[in-house]
């Protein structure tokens, strides 16, 4: 993948090939465009839910032929093996083939979940609007039940489902190909070492033999020899070696394009040592705060929701992944974020722990489960009227999601919801604690916030933060 991400690509066929732009208006009484199916590609193949499941393949490789369309959803800095398991997730619970449903829970619907999840971008309206179209019709509402009755037989068939097996395969061949790019990529670091050296040599000795042929023309025969050797090193400063080649370049262009060069190189190097991102990875000792937690909610809070507590004990302590949190933790965090009968400690507790979370490869799978309600960055969103030692636990979390591409990215995306009457995003919100937090009064705080300002920078963001300023002073 490279260093600008990959690049995501909704796929829309048209069911009807053609018919339902015909037949809609004598049927339905209204004009409709077609009957839409979808898929999403990236990584080089082309997925898609049915009444079989998840299914995957080669891009434009089903019965449906070509896409009548395509649509640009964004880029992603997810890495291929993150979406895997997030895929793997996926059916074997919400896109299981027994949840297919033609009408409430179908490919469009998958393919704007995996776009939310890649980008944080939905898919056209158009799409996802058509059923409820169609069923507000008094035909439609006709063909309801039927349709109901035969969705679990109606769906595209390319010839490859993702069974379990298929994807123990899959991932291993993950894991093989990730060992074998380690394997490449330090046989690259050495040539790369040898190739230095070397040519350290070669300067070194073109250096040396300069410095001979120049004492060299000092020593000889006066006039001629001397004219010789200065023409000849002039010609080797140009570049030229006395080589014309039938064509007169003119100093200023020649400035000029050294000038881009140098330019280019200094960018790229640039590039290259930009600095780390600030992090704080020895701050929370997590033992004890989630024996703080516990002693801070026990007795207070519904019995169930201590299994949460459990849950993230396993992945906190014993290092399961993140599968080890059930579906309904950023629901339990959630309310003890917002519960106003439990203690400001209850808040600062469970975001130190979230905060050492947040440097570990696989919190993405989290964070993606609060793209539709959005729990955490609707509280981040009221930052200014936080508790300092809540403002302090917040902005060590959004630090520490720096610590790995796709969870900064998350921090960083661009879609819109609608909070109150504001329009909130990911980006606004952590400029908004960035901002907040510089200007605060509190010593830690304001480090905080200039971590916060630094990694967007480092991410090539100053144009938002800016912006923030100016929104802000």
């Amino acid at each position: 993948m490279g260093e600008a991400g990959e690049e995501v690509v909704l796929y829309v066929y048209d069911l009807t090939g053609g018919m339902a732009k015909t037949l809609g208006q004598t049927l339905l009484q209204k004009n409709i465009e077609g009957i839409w199916h979808t898929a999403i590609i990236v990584f080089g193949k082309e997925y898609f839910f049915g009444s079989n499941g998840i299914s995957i393949c080669d891009p434009g490789t089903t019965a449906l032929g070509n896409p009548l369309r395509t649509h640009s959803l964004g880029k992603t800095c997810l890495p291929e093996d993150v979406f895997q398991e997030y895929l793997r997730g996926l059916e074997q619970d919400t896109y299981s083939a027994d949840k297919y449903n033609l009408l409430r829970h179908n490919c469009n619907n998958f393919s704007n979940e995996i776009s939310q999840f890649l980008c944080g971008n939905s898919i056209p309206s158009y799409i996802l609007d058509l059923p409820n179209e169609i069923l507000n019709t008094p035909f439609g509402q006709q063909l309801a039940p039927i349709l109901e009755l035969f969705s679990n037989s109606i769906g595209i068939h390319p010839g490859v489902r993702r069974s379990g097996s298929d994807f123990e395969s899959l991932n291993n061949d993950i894991d093989s190909a990730r060992k074998q790019s380690a394997l490449l990529e330090e046989k690259r670091n050495k040539l790369n070492e040898k190739l230095e050296k070397r040519e350290k040599r070669k300067k070194k000795k073109k250096d040396k033999n300069k410095h001979l042929s120049d004492q060299f023309c000092i020593d000889s025969e006066p006039s001629s020899s001397r004219k010789y050797c200065d023409n000849r090193k002039k010609m080797s400063e140009n570049g030229t070696n006395g080589v014309n080649n039938g064509v007169d370049r003119p100093a200023t262009v020649i400035a000029e394009n050294d000038a881009e060069d140098l330019e280019r190189k200094e960018l790229e190097l640039k590039r290259k040592e930009r600095d780390p991102p600030i992090v704080f990875p020895d701050t929370i000792n997590v033992q004890n705060e989630l024996e703080r937690l516990v002693g801070l909610i026990d007795g207070r809070i519904n019995p169930d929701d201590m299994q949460y507590v459990a849950e993230l004990d396993q992945y906190m302590l014993e290092n399961e992944g993140s599968w080890a949190l059930g579906e309904g933790f950023l629901s339990f965090v959630g309310r003890l974020l917002n519960d106003d009968q439990l203690v400001s400690e209850v808040r600062e507790t469970i975001l130190n722990i979230l905060a050492a979370g947040a440097l570990k490869d696989d919190i993405i799978l989290v964070l993606h489960q609060d793209r539709r309600e959005h729990i955490l960055m609707n509280y981040a969103n009221g930052f200014d009227k936080l508790p300092l030692l809540e403002q302090l636990a917040l902005t060590l979390f959004m630090c520490n999601l720096f610590e790995n591409s796709s969870t900064s990215e998350w921090l960083l995306y661009i879609s819109e919801w609608q909070l109150g009457s504001s329009s909130v995003s990911n980006i606004r919100v952590t400029t908004k604690v960035a901002v907040n937090s510089l200007l605060s009064e509190d010593k830690v705080l304001q480090d905080r916030g200039t971590a916060l300002v630094h990694n967007l920078a480092c991410k090539e963001v100053k144009t938002v933060v800016c912006i923030a300023f100016d929104i802000y002073m």
